[in-house]
């Protein structure tokens, strides 16, 4: 290596030629260097991260917590073309911090104010929805005819959200400044504080 180094005794991997690294017996006597000789070079860098890392500090997107903010969780059908034959609301509506339960056809959802309870509220609602299924899929060897001659429900939803009207009673709320709070996303929260309140 040292007759391959320049007249200051360096040299870097780009300059040495790749059979330069490889043409080389390891015949295992190379002396270690002393510790004594050895020099540190650079300097330490403090880990700031380290602080709030080891006490467990938010620190992520999803850690963030603006004021007002509520977790949702949808329930969904055990199946394609499932109708929900009944569901007991009020059991999930008195769980602590649900702060609304959602029907809209086959379509179940949950409010709440933490994601720990929504999840929760969520697998408990799931729990009580009863389902009416029917077998809607064909012998496996039928399977791609059933899928070319399959009915295609398309509906498309026009407009803006801010057209559409609020329930009676509610009140439109909007956000200004730094908030990551969309207007529908706002409609959604002004509806889910006053079902709470009993307005």
């Amino acid at each position: 290596m040292r007759a391959l180094c320049d007249a200051a005794g360096t040299t870097d991997y780009w300059q040495l030629p790749a059979d330069a690294l490889a043409d080389r017996l390891a015949d295992g006597v190379a002396r270690p260097r002393p510790a004594s000789e050895l020099t540190l070079r650079g300097r330490d860098v403090p880990r700031l991260d380290l602080p709030g890392k080891i006490a467990g500090r938010p620190s992520f997107v999803h850690d963030l917590q603006p004021p007002g903010l509520l977790h949702g969780r949808a329930v969904r059908p055990p199946s394609r073309g499932a109708q929900l034959r009944s569901v007991d609301l009020d059991v999930v509506r008195a769980l602590p911090g649900v702060v609304a339960v959602l029907r809209d056809g086959q379509y179940l959802g949950v409010v709440a104010d933490t994601e720990h309870r929504a999840i929760a509220a969520a697998r408990k609602l799931q729990s009580l929805a009863q389902w009416d299924e029917a077998a809607t899929l064909p012998d496996a060897a039928a399977l791609p005819d059933f899928l070319r001659r399959a009915r295609a429900e398309t509906r498309v939803v026009t407009g803006d959200a801010d057209d559409l009207p609020l329930a009676p009673g509610l009140q439109l709320l909007r956000a200004s400044g730094r908030s990551s709070a969309s207007p529908v996303t706002t409609r959604v929260s002004a509806r889910a504080r006053r079902r709470k309140s009993g307005n």
